[in-house]
């Protein structure tokens, strides 16, 4: 190998290492709670609910947008600062 070249990486794959008692109990507890959510139609009861507070806080924004319109809340002018009436008043 010439001089200032380092040698190639050797590519290694990454055994897999086996499951522990842990992992395996995990697994099937998994396996079953998915089962008890579809048996149920959670997720679709899920998404009904996202939907839903989806459309109320639409619903709500625009009422609130109303309620500020009905007000009729006055808005102040700019008020401009002493220099800048000083200086219109010299030139």
């Amino acid at each position: 190998m010439a001089p200032g070249l380092k040698a190639a990486a050797k590519s290694t794959k990454p055994s897999e290492v086996p499951l522990t008692e842990y992992d395996k109990l995990r697994a099937e507890n998994l396996m079953r709670n998915n089962q008890k959510l579809q048996r149920f139609d959670v997720t679709k009861l899920a998404s009904i609910l996202t939907i839903l507070l989806q459309r109320a806080k639409v619903t709500l924004v625009k009422n609130l947008d109303l309620c500020m319109r009905s007000m009729k809340v006055k808005v102040l002018k700019m008020r401009k600062s002493i220099s800048v009436q000083q200086d219109k008043e010299t030139n």
